[in-house]
């Protein structure tokens, strides 16, 4: 019916003269534009000046609050200072705790001391670690025998171990030899913040920093020293005790043992808070630390 209609609508245009042609044409086209004006430009139109006025008064109320409540912007960008410079800090402290001696492996912090003490006879090595609020502190009391020059670089040594080592206490008395003019007996106090990064990462981590780092890091707990072919009577001097509930280890003869270290011709068998025992298999002895 409709292809009827438009077959008839078409024979009727070309019976129509040029002019009139013109004319049809016109007229469809000026309807065409009144039925696009009215059906979809002007309530677009109406909608967009809608939006626009409504975008206007809102910024206008935006413009009135700020020139009212001028402090609320700088407010906001005193937060995101703070929130910039507290993130710095967090990312600090992080670096900080990830560069403290260990808490689990101060056995070797204390090592590194004995096998530092150069020109140095050292007496006894005691430890103390006491819980902070945040962190763990660990004192050590070295007790030694050493020229006023010697104390001094051996201190210079200690600080080279570790940026949080402090000195705490600093105690020279008299020699015990009056052959000893320029030393004495020195009581050195050191104490450090204890994090958990183990103390061999952060000494592998410093020969790195050094260009020098081996193959393998020298392990503390096993003997240095030779075992002699014979020996008739035990030749051991317990220098210091570390003993908590986790690991118990001592200093004998500038060594780092713990229970089941072998040091010379003798076995560890059992660490107490005040003295180490050893078995050569047949016979044990008791080493105590000097007072």
């Amino acid at each position: 019916m409709q292809n009827i209609l438009l077959k008839n609508l078409l024979e009727k245009y070309k019976q129509l003269k040029k002019r009139e042609r013109i004319a049809v044409i016109v007229l469809v086209v000026m309807v065409a534009l009144a039925m696009y004006y009215n059906i979809i430009y002007k309530p677009l139109s109406g909608n967009t000046k809608t939006y626009i006025s409504q975008t206007e008064r809102l910024n206008k109320q935006l413009l009135t609050i700020e020139t009212q409540h001028p402090e609320i912007q700088a407010r906001l960008e005193r937060i995101e200072e703070k929130e910039a410079e507290e993130k710095k800090t967090l990312d600090e402290i992080e670096e900080m705790e990830n560069r403290l001696p260990s808490k689990k492996a101060t056995s070797r912090l204390i090592s590194e001391f004995t096998r530092l003490a150069k020109n140095i006879k050292i007496d006894s090595i005691r430890q103390k670690i006491d819980k902070g609020d945040e962190y763990f502190r660990i004192f050590v009391e070295i007790q030694f025998d050493a020229a006023f020059n010697d104390v001094f670089h051996y201190i210079e040594r200690i600080e080279t171990i570790s940026p949080f080592l402090k000195v705490e206490e600093l105690e020279i008395n008299e020699p015990r030899s009056r052959k000893k003019e320029k030393g004495g007996l020195i009581r050195l106090v050191i104490s450090s913040l204890l994090g958990d990064v183990p103390f061999s990462e952060q000494l592998k981590a410093k020969e790195l920093e050094k260009g020098a780092v081996s193959s393998e890091l020298r392990d503390i707990f096993v003997s240095q020293v030779r075992p002699e072919a014979t020996k008739t009577k035990i030749d051991m001097k317990l220098e210091g005790i570390t003993y908590n509930e986790d690991v118990a280890t001592g200093i004998i003869n500038g060594e780092v043992v713990k229970e089941g270290s072998v040091i010379g011709d003798y076995t560890v068998k059992k660490i107490l808070f005040d003295k180490i025992t050893l078995t050569d298999g047949i016979e044990k002895y008791v080493l105590s630390v000097e007072r």
